[in-house]
């Protein structure tokens, strides 16, 4: 059995907003001026944003995990031999910042939450941080009913 998690590098506001942005440039060059090159490089660009991602697959049959960042449909990374899944651990992190503007300061407040895979004794991967809790929660919840391990809460 299989368990996989994906996690874009890039948002999805970033990725879809240079290829809106990026798109009406490619076709201008690429037919009106002949810059095909420009047009090569600009899509290469486009490309890559979509499809930098990181990847891990746990595979409970052979207990191996697999951590893998994927661009261009290129895959490095490692692969890891484990014993015993524990659990997952959520962490939070505040983090407070003062964001100076000309004419008045303000107090930048949020929270970063982390998923880590805990397995065997003290070994741990981790999943992925997001300072949305929605998405996080929900993903982190499905992992765990997948691998049929507990969550542990550490805030």
């Amino acid at each position: 059995m299989h368990v996989r998690f994906e996690d874009h590098y890039f948002s999805a506001g970033l990725r879809y907003t240079f290829l809106i942005i990026l798109s009406p440039p490619i076709v201008y060059v690429t037919f009106w001026h002949q810059f095909y090159i420009l047009a090569g490089i600009l899509s290469i660009v486009v490309f890559g944003l979509l499809t930098t991602k990181y990847v891990t697959t746990i595979d409970k049959k052979n207990n191996k995990i697999h951590d893998q960042f994927h661009v261009f449909f290129i895959r490095t990374g490692r692969t890891i031999g484990y014993r015993q899944l524990q659990y997952i651990q959520i962490s939070k992190e505040r983090h407070t910042y003062n964001a100076n503007q000309r004419s008045r300061d303000r107090t930048a407040d949020f929270a970063l939450y982390t998923g880590t895979l805990m397995y065997d004794e003290n070994e741990s991967l981790e999943i992925t941080t997001k300072s949305e809790f929605s998405w996080f929660g929900s993903e982190m919840n499905r992992l765990a009913e997948e691998l049929q391990i507990p969550i542990q809460r550490n805030y």
